[in-house]
């Protein structure tokens, strides 16, 4: 469809970061969905729904799916009732594409400050609970709201349909045979995406389909790097998706390629891209990593965690030849940063011993390496909530060793992984 090209190639010169994602994404007219959603493998489209939207709505709409992939959304409903985890997803996504300021929100879009910076994982708990019966009528009357405005703003027959049909929704019975039902159901409920929808991805195997977007997030990033146009913010939104529950030279080659990618060559395009030609990447390192050191006094007088830690080390230099400045910080910075220059053994020498403060560390940076940071590894047991004040502009890799509970103490922003 001509709109939504227009829309996917004006991301593509303005926003290359969400362009090059949504080039991934194969459009697909299908009127019964009332317009818009996902699978993470197709952007599906109501025409009419469409073509009554502005540009910078059509835009918007675009960018707004990309998100729903980048934050796999589409392999995280694990049962819940289709439309409450539509409403929380929306919700997780619409501020950030208001604060990057990129088109204009589609009419019904689900925005509210209270929900800014956090998970949709946290927004489906803050408003649904985990009763399902209360998740569905929430849903309901959420995802009815956002139809009925979408239908009559945008003024086409479809979107009125949709309107209608989810005003004489809301049985809580409804909502549970949805959250039973896959996201690719037979869609005669056009509300059941709301405005910029997501459904369950088509592929069976859960870390098939996650591989598949971690590997398009750092193409994505390596071409809007390669433009000039990498918003940090949203790398750092999007980085925490590279870091689930896999292993540990996965996470770290995921990380590197998020880190250091900075050669680029055209000699490999993209399977997944017919319409435009992708960079390739040769990659060298360029720019400054950061190494944190918790030196708290869980850790400081526990050997095998710092050899956890050291061994760790020795498995970054292995991939990549690298500069490091080596900082250590309990409740704050403590001795001197160390400074090793490529080809050099990266030693960690703990200074130490009181309590769990991160904000520190970030703080330092900001004062003196912005400008050269090519990403951070912090190596630590997470028994801390002092993190930054604000999301970094930069990869972050939280090393973890002797963490009871992970999930507990995950931190807001970057990728974890488990050295235990």
């Amino acid at each position: 469809m001509k709109e939504l090209t227009r829309a996917r190639a004006h991301l593509l010169l303005d926003h290359p970061l969400f362009g090059f994602q949504a080039m991934g994404l194969d459009l697909i007219e299908r009127p019964s969905i009332g317009t818009c959603a996902t699978d993470g493998r197709a952007l599906y489209y109501n025409p009419e729904y469409v073509k009554g939207l502005t540009h910078p709505q059509r835009v918007f709409t675009v960018a707004h799916e990309v998100f729903h992939v980048w934050l796999m959304h589409h392999t995280r409903r694990h049962g819940r009732p289709v439309k409450s985890w539509n409403v929380a997803t929306d919700y997780a996504i619409n501020h950030l594409l208001i604060e990057a300021g990129i088109g204009s929100p589609f009419p019904g879009a689900l925005v509210d400050p209270a929900m800014a910076d956090k998970s949709a994982d946290e927004i489906y708990s803050e408003l649904f609970g985990n009763g399902d019966e209360a998740g569905d009528e929430a849903g309901d009357k959420a995802g009815d709201k956002a139809g009925d405005e979408a239908g009559d703003k945008a003024g086409d027959e479809a979107g009125d349909e949709a309107g209608d049909e989810a005003g004489s929704a809301g049985d809580p019975a409804d909502g549970d045979q949805a959250g039973d039902e896959a996201g690719m159901v037979d869609l005669d409920e056009a509300d059941m995406y709301g405005p910029g929808g997501v459904m369950d991805s088509p592929l069976p195997d859960r870390s098939e389909a996650e591989n598949e977007v971690k590997a398009s997030i750092v193409q994505s990033i390596q071409a809007a790097r390669a433009a000039g146009k990498l918003p940090g913010n949203i790398v750092a939104q999007i980085s925490g998706s590279l870091s689930p529950e896999v292993n540990w030279a996965d996470v770290l080659q995921d990380f590197f390629n998020v880190c250091f990618p900075d050669d680029y060559s055209f000699s490999r395009p993209s399977n997944r891209s017919a319409e435009v030609i992708l960079p390739g990447l040769r990659s060298d390192a360029v720019g400054k990593l950061v190494i944190a050191l918790d030196t708290s006094g869980s850790i400081y007088s526990v050997p095998e965690t710092l050899e956890a830690f050291q061994g760790a080390i020795r498995r970054l230099q292995e991939q990549i030849d690298f500069e490091a400045v080596v900082v250590c910080c309990d409740s704050r910075l403590q001795g001197s940063p160390v400074e090793f220059g490529r080809g050099e053994a990266v030693e960690l020498l703990p200074v130490g011993g009181g309590g769990t403060k991160f904000r520190p560390v970030f703080e330092w940076v900001s004062a003196n390496v912005l400008e050269d940071i090519a990403g951070l590894v912090y190596f630590t047991d997470l028994y801390s909530r002092d993190h930054a004040r604000q999301v970094p502009a930069y990869p972050v890799l939280w090393c973890v060793h002797s963490c009871s509970d992970i999930d507990a103490w995950r931190p807001p922003f970057g990728s974890v992984v488990d050295l235990s």
